[in-house]
């Protein structure tokens, strides 16, 4: 019996070093989606949207957002922090993701945390009719392309 209980220690440390690491992986893993945008649009009944678009590179001025990406339209001014959930109810506030064909995203949450005139952040958690899952983190800044006018 003094023999277990001189391993005590030993295996408490063993598991607190795992714990650590498994921590670390999960905080140091590159988000998908980390990228993107956030611009000034109009919706489908031509009142003021944004939309958003997360991608896996930084937005290159006067380009399309590279693929794969996500994007969804968002009422202006939401109230932070703001959880998108899909499928909505309001199919044109569904997700879309392209790689490289669109399709709606089935299944996941998109959390606006922040929106100010730097850009937007938050993070996502989302699954893919292929099967796949992603979740991350995102920050994003504003495209500047221009006015828009609606109505």
């Amino acid at each position: 019996m003094a023999h277990l209980h001189s391993l005590l220690p030993l295996a408490l440390l063993l598991f607190w070093n795992t714990a650590i690491a498994q921590s670390s992986a999960v905080t140091n893993r590159t988000s998908r989606y980390a990228y993107g945008q956030i611009e000034n649009t109009c919706g489908p009944t031509d009142q003021s949207m944004l939309l958003l678009t997360l991608t896996s590179v930084p937005p290159k001025k006067h380009e399309q957002p590279a693929t794969p990406r996500v994007s969804v339209m968002l009422d202006v001014g939401p109230v932070l922090p703001k959880t998108l959930v899909f499928p909505a109810r309001n199919k044109i506030l569904n997700a879309v993701r392209c790689a490289p064909n669109c399709e709606p995203v089935p299944s996941g949450t998109i959390v606006i945390e922040s929106l100010d005139r730097k850009g937007a952040s938050g993070h996502y958690d989302l699954k893919f009719s292929d099967g796949t899952e992603d979740s991350g983190t995102f920050q994003v800044k504003w495209s500047h392309e221009g006015k828009v006018l609606c109505g």
